[in-house]
């Protein structure tokens, strides 16, 4: 499957296979980790990108070769991007701090949350940061 821009795109399935993961723990990574974002086909699909797919892998890595809970694994994907990204690019702190300041006046719960993970929707550029931090980390665990 392509999507417009020509990027080759990936069913559920598609991926549940590559990865070897049943397609049930992929939606719920969705929505546990919330880093992963994939697009919705017109029907409504899930559709995987390669970015997305780099994510998983780096994912299931951290929860079954590395071992970690699930809440192990989101400190991880934490760590990793309060020290890769957002807080070495002034740019992506301001956007970070101005979006807790939007996202406090909805959620007041949230309000002193630090972690980028609130953010359920990221940009594509921050999301291509994110991967190229996580593939170090996933370089530094072989």
């Amino acid at each position: 499957m392509k999507q417009d821009s020509g990027e080759k795109m990936y069913s559920i399935g598609e991926v549940a296979d590559k990865l070897d993961i049943k397609e049930s723990t992929l939606r719920y990574w969705e929505e546990v980790f919330q880093v992963l974002s994939p697009q919705k086909s017109e029907s409504g699909r899930r559709i995987y990108s390669e970015d997305d797919i780099k994510i998983l892998q780096i994912i299931n890595k951290l929860r079954y070769e590395e071992k970690l809970s699930i809440e192990g694994t989101k400190r991880r994907i934490r760590e990793i991007l309060n020290n890769n990204i957002l807080y070495s690019n002034k740019e992506y702190e301001d956007r970070y701090i101005k979006y807790q300041e939007n996202l406090s006046l909805d959620f007041p719960d949230l309000k002193n949350d630090k972690t980028p993970m609130s953010n359920p929707k990221l940009d594509s550029h921050l999301k291509s940061e994110i991967i190229k931090s996580l593939k170090e980390i996933l370089d530094d665990l072989d």
